[in-house]
């Protein structure tokens, strides 16, 4: 990965998929912690609709967040030719949670207050790290709803630059 210097920054424990990867964007997003806060105090007086409810808004904030940081960068990125992989997690697609740590710093998730328990979950909950490779290839994703006819259905899946 190429750091703000210029300089290689070794990415250990984080496979590339045989994708050729010429940069890498290390991301921290998060929504704060009054939706869970609010979503336990929800819980705790018994109003549990609320609460999954109010969760699941957190869980969409959180991910269109992170949707529209890798949309801003791959603006910045097409102008280079290069295009996003799909967003890669620790802990996710072999990638070792144990990295974790090393890409919040990375990512600068102090800046946001974004934390991580001895046992890697992040808090606030409502919070991502992850990253992106740019490379000069498109990624090729296949979903089902890219071969159904029903072009309005609820259920057709939306994919942004940046998911897989």
């Amino acid at each position: 990965m190429i750091g703000p210097g210029g300089d290689n920054i070794p990415l250990p424990g984080i496979k590339f998929n045989n994708t050729k990867i010429e940069r890498v964007s290390v991301i921290a997003v998060s929504i704060g912690e009054a939706i869970e806060n609010k979503v336990q105090e929800a819980f705790k007086q018994g109003n549990f609709t609320t609460a999954i409810i109010l969760d699941s808004v957190g869980n969409i904030a959180v991910q269109e967040v992170a949707d529209w940081i890798v949309n801003l960068l791959s603006k910045q990125y097409r102008s280079k030719g290069l295009f996003p992989t799909p967003r890669y997690i620790p802990g996710c697609k072999e990638n070792e949670l144990a990295y974790l740590p090393l890409l919040m710093e990375l990512a600068g998730a102090g800046n946001l207050n974004i934390n991580c328990t001895p046992y890697y979950q992040l808090e606030p909950v409502k919070s991502l790290v992850f990253w992106v490779g740019w490379g000069p290839n498109r990624s090729i994703i296949q979903v089902k709803c890219m071969s159904c006819q029903k072009e309005n259905c609820i259920y057709r899946v939306r994919i942004m630059e940046g998911e897989g």
